[in-house]
């Protein structure tokens, strides 16, 4: 630590800059509107200021800074890597659902507004306390609005593969649940409009917010992806790249995996079927 040159603190010598001055306790500015990380300008509002009296750095200092605005962006950028691992090692760790596989915040909502949880060869009762514990470590990040739990077999970086789970492993009458009494953000413009935002009483804000958990696994054993077997998509594979055709990227699921149930006569006839034998199975 070194001493500041104009106030009675000490600083990190290795600091890149060090700015000296003072907040005002008793006076305010207006805060210009900004960007914000949700997508949206901000509300105006006022702010402590900051007077400046000195200014030290190192040679060719660094200034950090960074945008934030419509996601992605810097600021959604930042965000996602350390908001994925923290609730992951919360509820991995901490909680000791050893069940828990993955934990994907999503850029689009400004890597808060939609999680999904990947689980893996669990109970009912488990995918319902990683939804609860996941709620729990939001009720301070009032911008969650949705927190889905899915199958190990689900991309839970691809939107299309969580809004599939959704549609065709979720039920919102049984596998919908509705927390309510969190803490309000100001930047959440879906509480209040503009202008009784200025005028809010947080003392009473129990019921302004909510979020809504999802189970969107399986909760009984399924037929197969409706896709051909592996080893016929490798084949293909193999011959799209023998022919020198542009390099794939394949996008889970690729091919028909099985979920559990798929009885042993059916498969026999898929078997005929593929040889050319169909007409042995009406037989």
């Amino acid at each position: 630590l070194v001493k500041c040159k104009t106030i009675d603190l000490e600083v990190p010598a290795y600091a890149e800059m060090v700015f000296e001055g003072t907040l005002s306790t008793n006076e305010v500015e207006p805060e210009a509107p900004f960007g914000e990380t949700h997508g949206y300008m901000g509300r105006r509002a006022f702010m402590p200021f900051f007077t400046v009296s000195c200014i030290t750095h190192r040679k060719n200092p660094v200034f950090q800074a960074f945008l934030s605005q419509y996601p992605p962006s810097e600021s959604t950028g930042i965000k996602l890597p350390g908001h994925d691992s923290g609730l992951y090692k919360y509820l991995k760790h901490d909680c000791k659902q050893s069940w828990v596989v993955e934990v994907a915040h999503h850029e689009a909502t400004s890597a808060l507004g939609h999680i999904t949880i990947k689980v893996a060869n669990t109970e009912q009762d488990n995918v319902w306390a990683t939804l609860e514990e996941a709620a729990e470590f939001s009720r301070t990040r009032p911008m969650t609005k949705i927190i889905v739990a899915v199958d190990d077999d689900i991309a839970i970086h691809d939107p299309d593969s969580i809004n599939w789970a959704m549609t065709t492993r979720m039920e919102p009458h049984r596998d919908c649940r509705i927390k309510t009494g969190r803490e309000v953000s100001f930047l959440d413009q879906t509480v209040d409009t503009q202008e009784d935002h200025a005028k809010r009483d947080y003392s009473d804000d129990s019921q302004k917010t909510s979020l809504l958990l999802i189970n969107a696994t399986m909760k009984w054993p399924y037929t197969p992806v409706s896709l051909p077997k592996k080893e016929f998509m490798e084949k293909a594979i193999q011959i799209w790249e023998e022919e020198k055709l542009p390099a794939l990227t394949l996008k889970e699921p690729w091919w028909g995996a099985q979920l559990g149930y798929w009885p042993s006569d059916w498969d026999e006839h898929a078997v005929m079927a593929v040889k050319g034998d169909y007409k042995l199975v009406g037989d």
